[in-house]
C-alpha cells in the first residue's frame, strides 16, 4: 500500500495584470484585519482569472496564502455587469470550497485597487470567518 503524498505548499495571487512584485509596489495589499500588509518574498503561483483559480486548488489542493485581485476583466474597471467571474467570486468559491472538504480557509490579503470592491471582500470573509468560529469543521 503506498503511502498518501502531500501536496508541496503554494502561494496563490489572483490577478488578470500584474505580477507579484507590481501588486506589492501598490500599496494596496490588505490583510484580514484591514490593515496594510506586505506579500511575504515566496515564490507565487500566479492566475489570471476564475477559471485558472479553481484549476490550479482542485489540482494542488488549498494554498498557504491566497492574494486576491477583485477587477479581472475591462468591464469590472468601469463598473459594468459582467459575465466575467471577479476576485470575489473566487474568494466566494473558495470559501465554499474549504466548507465542503472542511478545511480551514487559508491566510488571505486583498490587493484590489478597487478600494469599494477590496472593502466588499474584506467584509465577506470577515463575516465568513465569523461564521466559520462558530462551528465545528
Amino acid at each position: 500500500m503506498q503511502k498518501a503524498v502531500n501536496p508541496p505548499p503554494y502561494y496563490l495571487m489572483l490577478d488578470d495584470l500584474r505580477s507579484i512584485q507590481e501588486a506589492r509596489n501598490t500599496g494596496r495589499v490588505y490583510n484580514r484585519d484591514g490593515h496594510v500588509a506586505i506579500l511575504p518574498d515566496q515564490e507565487w503561483t500566479l492566475v489570471r482569472c476564475y477559471t485558472e483559480f479553481k484549476t490550479v486548488v482542485k489540482c494542488r489542493g488549498l494554498p498557504v496564502m491566497v492574494s486576491f485581485d477583485h477587477d479581472l476583466c475591462p468591464e469590472h474597471f468601469r463598473h459594468h455587469p459582467s459575465a466575467v467571474k471577479n476576485g470575489a467570486d473566487c474568494m466566494k468559491w473558495l470559501y465554499g470550497y474549504c466548507q465542503k472538504h472542511r478545511l480551514f480557509f487559508p491566510e488571505w490579503f486583498v490587493h484590489s485597487t478597487n478600494q469599494l470592491a477590496s472593502a466588499s471582500m474584506q467584509g465577506f470573509m470577515k463575516a465568513a470567518e465569523g461564521s466559520l468560529k462558530n462551528k465545528k469543521l
